[in-house]
């Protein structure tokens, strides 16, 4: 059993409306962009990757079955930095 785990689950505002203007090659290479920096983003905040899907991102933090409260108050830390990085990306 697992307690304090925390989810990350973003997406791209105005993603269908930019997708319908735009060629197929141009959107799947800046979801590959874009996603490679997410992906970055969790390894330097010590974060897991669970999935992609269209323009979702989904992450998580390590599972750990004997975290602390404090080690959880820091990966919930990271979870928010992670999507501050996001947001600003």
């Amino acid at each position: 059993s697992y307690k304090r785990i925390s989810f990350l689950c973003a997406d791209i505002v105005g993603f269908t409306a930019y997708s319908g203007k735009r060629g197929a090659e141009d959107i799947v290479d800046m979801l590959n962009s874009l996603f490679a920096t997410f992906d970055q983003y969790c390894v330097e905040e010590q974060l897991y990757k669970v999935h992609t899907i269209g323009d979702a991102y989904v992450a998580t933090t390590p599972l750990q079955s004997n975290r602390s409260a404090e080690e959880s108050d820091r990966q919930l830390a990271r979870i928010v930095i992670m999507a501050h990085r996001m947001i600003k990306h």
